[in-house]
């Protein structure tokens, strides 16, 4: 096959393979919003009830500590005993694995923008998504997520564990991120 037929036949091939994927939906389920809303609180309170420990067991310090190697298998945990995936995402991330995609990002842009709290229900496919916007809520959040509150040792243990963290320069009340559920076979 010559090269600009090879190259045709590419085109269309992911031409119609783009055109055939399944678009992002916003979509409107009472039961499933209101179940969302709890998984997402009882995940949230067992983050901060953690960092909260680790915070009185070693100061800020020792939480990013806990937060570099235990966030995401705690994460893992309530997503396995849930049987669910949760996440959190974010335009600014710390860590490489909650950076926000594309469609993310855009979510994040409108949270931004109507500084809204109000969580979303997305459908793609198959998965059904909830989205809930994470702002910083607490003076305690910008011990190592704000400017000028972040100690030099706070810098220090954030630099060692995180050389590449975006997640600093945030204000009271600013979007931090997204708490992501998803449900890949919903009742």
């Amino acid at each position: 096959m010559n090269t600009s037929l090879y190259r045709f036949v590419l085109l269309c091939a992911l031409s119609f393979s783009i055109s055939c994927t399944d678009k992002t939906v916003e979509f409107n389920d009472p039961e499933l919003m209101s179940r969302s809303k709890l998984y997402a609180k009882e995940y949230s309170n067992t983050l901060k009830s953690n960092l909260k420990t680790a915070i009185t067991n070693g100061g800020i310090e020792e939480a990013i500590k806990f937060c570099n190697t235990n966030a995401i298998p705690l994460t893992d945990s309530i997503s396995k005993a849930k049987q669910l995936s949760f996440s959190r995402v974010s335009h600014r991330n710390r860590n490489l694995l909650n950076k926000a995609s594309r469609f993310e990002l855009s979510l994040i842009e409108q949270y931004n923008q109507s500084k809204s709290k109000n969580p979303k229900l997305f459908q793609t496919g198959s998965q059904k998504l909830f989205y809930a916007p994470i702002y910083i809520d607490s003076p305690l959040c910008l011990n190592c997520h704000g400017t000028t509150q972040i100690s030099e040792s706070v810098k220090s243990t954030l630099y060692e564990l995180y050389p590449n963290d975006l997640a600093t320069g945030f204000s009271d009340g600013e979007l931090r991120g997204l708490l992501k559920i998803i449900y890949d076979n919903p009742q």
